[in-house]
């Protein structure tokens, strides 16, 4: 899985940061498949051209990003996937609730998506859905319907600094495999 890391819609926005952090990401870029940018939904939805021209030379360099705090679950992951995200970190219980309230999520009338391939519509643009905030194992139980292969949450146990070892190899992270 690699490191998540955010990364704020300023520094992507600002012109005096960004060529500098460019620079750090080019030079870097051996990290690409260790470290993932993460930005909130807001600041993904409310980013500027300059914001999403850095996103895409990111991406060039091969990182990835992943869109968390998402409120709303009428994603647009089309434009998600363009813009090289390739993770979506949606609280258990706000998935569930937005399926069973009949809310449209990524674009769909409500109700139009099967639960057991919720997953596979992230999937098919690109994007491995994880499921966070997973605080009991009663959740855990219904994401495992939707067919979700992660979670996060206090249940798999509390975030703690990444340990040196884990810098070097980066290799793990808080998120959990769910299914195989």
């Amino acid at each position: 899985m690699g490191i998540f890391c955010n990364i704020s819609l300023h520094a992507l926005s600002d012109e005096t940061f960004f060529p500098e952090f460019l620079d750090f990401v080019r030079e870097n870029k051996d990290l690409a498949g260790s470290l993932i940018f993460e930005i909130s939904q807001r600041a993904f939805e409310e980013r500027d051209a300059v914001a999403a021209r850095n996103m895409a030379r990111m991406a060039d360099f091969g990182f990835r990003f992943s869109i968390d705090q998402i409120h709303h679950v009428d994603l647009d992951l089309s434009e998600m996937e363009r813009a090289g995200v390739r993770f979506a970190k949606l609280g258990g219980r706000r998935l569930l609730d937005a399926i069973e309230n009949y809310e449209p999520i990524a674009g769909y009338e409500p109700g139009a998506i099967a639960t057991e391939d919720m997953a596979g519509l992230f999937a098919r643009h690109g994007i491995e859905l994880i499921v966070d905030k997973v605080e009991d194992e009663s959740t855990v139980v219904e994401v495992l319907e939707l067919d979700v292969a992660y979670g996060q949450g206090h249940l798999f146990g509390e975030p703690r600094p990444v340990r040196d070892d884990v810098l070097d190899t980066a290799t793990e992270s808080n998120v959990v495999r769910l299914a195989s």
